[in-house]
């Protein structure tokens, strides 16, 4: 590297963006070389009522034997029934199926990180104050071990 260069910081422009992100690929590759088995694929899972109206739904990433949860959403109304845990379970068994050994998923503190640890999970990271005057809790669970679902139904719910 030249010592009297000068350089300029700068605003990206249009395609600056994936270029970095493609070296930060092509580095990351170079550590970990990829699987082609190992493609991520994102998996959308939803509860509907008899009339077809979504009540519930969890999204959620598979890649790398990581499953990464990134949504679940339960209308307020269907809420302690249930439908929840049905979601996770189900999406757990899935990652397990596609050999994932860990799933990773983030909340708040105001979110459903009491919901999560019930199922299993366990707290490794906390940002504090953030969203000020709350916490944000990364929380993971090994899905290569054998453990007891947390299963917490109230009412009758049939899910396939």
């Amino acid at each position: 590297m030249e010592t009297n260069m000068k350089y300029d910081l700068l605003p990206l422009e249009e395609g600056d963006e994936d270029y970095i992100d493609h070296k930060i690929e092509e580095y990351d590759e170079s550590v970990v070389p990829p699987d082609p088995a190992d493609a991520d694929e994102r998996i959308v899972l939803k509860i509907a009522d008899d009339d077809g109206n979504v009540v519930a739904g969890l999204i959620f990433d598979i890649g790398s034997k990581i499953m990464w949860l990134h949504v679940l959403w339960v209308d307020e109304r269907y809420r302690r029934q249930g439908f929840a845990s049905a979601l996770i379970r189900k999406a757990e068994r899935t990652a397990r199926e596609k050999n994932c050994c860990l799933s990773i998923v983030g909340s708040f503190d105001f979110q459903a990180k009491p919901f999560y640890e019930k199922h299993g999970y366990t707290v490794y990271g906390v940002v504090e104050d953030w969203p000020k005057g709350h916490c944000n809790y990364a929380l993971r669970k090994q899905l290569d071990r054998l453990s007891p679902d947390h299963v917490p139904f109230t009412s009758e719910l049939l899910i396939s």
